[in-house]
């Protein structure tokens, strides 16, 4: 079922499969471009739930990139830590591959108004970091968002 929220141009989607409801926005205002959206994500959820299919999420990469991380001075773990747990909100349980342009542009805007410009590329050189990872070592996404 597509829809619009109040105050929001773009579309939304709210659907049920085996048990599973999904509420996402389809981040376009044009109906068409909606229903496809919607379509391929009915399409993907099913395939998982009846197929047993799986899309990596954005919670097994960080913990995969903690464990690869083990090795290094404490302060960085640490600091590592802090921006992982700033990205545990906007990011937690998104599958990877639902990690584009978009989202990433929401989540610089977010840092850039919780802190400076400079702290915000290191955020973001983590999250870089992760996906490149995902995508060329770990093989949990086929191609990281740019």
């Amino acid at each position: 079922m597509l829809y619009k929220r109040k105050g929001s141009s773009h579309y939304w989607t709210r659907f049920r499969i085996g048990g599973r409801e999904v509420r996402q926005s389809t981040r376009t205002d044009k109906r068409k471009d909606a229903e496809e959206y919607e379509e391929r994500l009915r399409a993907r959820v099913w395939r998982e739930i009846r197929l047993g299919e799986r899309h990596a999420l954005w919670n097994e990469a960080v913990e995969k990139y903690r464990d690869e991380t083990k090795h290094l001075r404490p302060r960085t773990r640490h600091r590592n830590d802090e921006i992982l747990d700033w990205f545990a909100k906007p990011l937690d349980r998104l599958p990877l591959s639902a990690i584009n342009q978009d989202v990433i542009d929401a989540a610089k805007k977010a840092l850039i108004r919780d802190r400076s410009p400079s702290t915000a590329n290191r955020y973001l050189a983590v999250l870089r970091n992760i996906l490149k990872l995902s995508a060329d070592e770990w093989g949990l996404l086929k191609l990281a968002p740019r």
